[in-house]
């Protein structure tokens, strides 16, 4: 019976991914083998490394900056998602 559960492989996207609830549901999805988008407001080098230390260069984390930066509210977001997860297949 295939275990309906895995989510080995699979790309979720958690918004808010900094904060101290998105960080520690990111960690526990790389844990369970998933590729992780990181969506979040305000992203500085000292924020991503501290929330995900050795994991920030991880393969399997995608860190989108700057949320609301004025070039990311003029994309569709549909079409940023897909040019951005592209890498992540």
């Amino acid at each position: 019976m295939a275990n309906i559960f895995d989510i080995k492989g699979k790309v979720i996207v958690v918004t808010g991914g900094l904060g101290q609830l998105g960080r520690n549901y990111s960690l526990a999805l790389l844990e369970s083998g998933a590729k992780v988008v990181v969506l979040d407001k305000y992203v500085t080098d000292s924020l991503v490394n501290s929330a995900f230390g050795a994991q920030a260069n991880d393969e399997s984390l995608l860190l989108l900056v700057e949320l609301l930066d004025d070039v990311v509210l003029g994309l569709d977001l549909d079409l940023a998602l897909h040019h951005l997860l592209r890498n992540l297949l």
